[in-house]
């Protein structure tokens, strides 16, 4: 046997091997045993609880999956065996799209008491309901008793009134219960600059604030077209035209509302201090106490850590203030 090399025998063949090569094969072998230190954070340990398997609760389901910071996704729904089919497709997805949270589905609401975060969707159909309403302020009590220690993510486009009920009605933390729908709204209306402008929406930065569908300021003085002032870069009839889209974007498509509440619930769970438009309830940021609104929110880990008003022309203030007087 020449030096370096050694010979095994395997039914009666030769397989002439590199000793170096072995080393590699084995190094190789203990790479995929090895579990990185990411997966012991406290991050993705947690439990990300989706209430609903409709449309909206398994695209949520699957945005959570995809972002890889929990360590399991629970679907909960009456109709448990839709769920799962629901969950098991997700999973399967894993190895395709690069991650390996689990997805598990349970039809008990009893399986929401170790959740991280608790995000509220749709009740599987047909046709997919969303929690709304006196329907999902009776799912929001029972959950509470359970839990009353995780953050609320409303995602559906209806949850401006379930988020001030729960405040007001069920002791609710203002600080723990967003609504997500604005952001999407918020991507929507970028993406809308975007093309008036001829930039990638990446490039825009704008903040919204009111009650959507026909009641939304743009705080055109606080944004930025590709750091340029947006009155700048777009004339009065862009302006115009963009104003009167604003409505027709709302509400926001499913797979849309999907990637906003995954967004606010990852914040939610690492308190990264990222700054997206939710649902929130006003306090001291004016005088209209306990309503809620769209308007800018930084989260710090498991509630809101501010809401930042954004910086209003008179006729948006006026605009704003008007939108807070209403009880619509």
């Amino acid at each position: 046997m020449a030096h370096g090399f050694r010979i095994l025998r395997l039914h009666g063949s030769e397989l002439t091997m590199d000793r170096r090569d072995g080393e590699r094969a084995a190094l190789r072998a203990q790479a995929a045993r090895y579990t990185p230190p990411l997966v012991q954070s406290p991050c993705v340990m947690s439990v990300a609880v989706v209430l609903g398997a409709g449309d909206l609760g398994g695209n949520l389901a699957h945005a959570l999956a995809r972002g890889d910071r929990f360590r399991e996704i629970r679907l909960i729904d009456k109709a448990e065996r839709l769920a799962g089919g629901k969950a098991l497709d997700i999973c399967q997805a894993g190895p395709v799209e690069g991650f390996g949270t689990r997805v598990s589905a349970a039809a008990d609401e009893a399986a929401t008491r170790d959740a991280a975060v608790v995000v509220l969707a749709d009740a599987a159909g047909p046709p997919s309901r969303e929690w709304q309403g006196e329907t999902g302020l009776d799912l929001l009590r029972r959950v509470l008793r359970i839990n009353a220690g995780a953050p609320i993510v409303c995602a559906g486009p209806a949850a401006a009134w379930l988020v001030e009920r729960a405040v007001e009605e069920l002791g609710v933390p203002r600080a723990a219960i967003v609504g997500s729908a604005p952001a999407a709204l918020a991507a929507a209306v970028a993406i809308s600059v975007g093309l008036e402008a001829h930039v990638s929406p990446q490039h825009v930065e704008l903040w919204l604030a009111g009650r959507p569908p026909d009641r939304v300021v743009v705080a055109w003085e606080e944004g930025s077209i590709g750091g340029d002032r947006p009155s700048s870069v777009l004339g009065v009839s862009a302006l115009a035209r963009i104003k009167a889209r604003v409505p027709r974007l709302w509400p926001p498509g499913v797979h849309a509302l999907a990637s906003a509440g995954a967004r606010v619930a990852e914040a939610l769970l690492d308190g990264a201090r990222r700054q997206l438009t939710c649902f929130a309830t006003l306090d001291g940021e004016e005088s209209t106490r306990g309503r809620v609104a769209a308007v800018p929110v930084r989260f710090r880990k498991g509630a809101v850590a501010e809401i930042n008003l954004p910086a209003l022309s008179p006729g948006e203030r006026i605009a704003f203030d008007n939108v807070l007087a209403s009880r619509r």
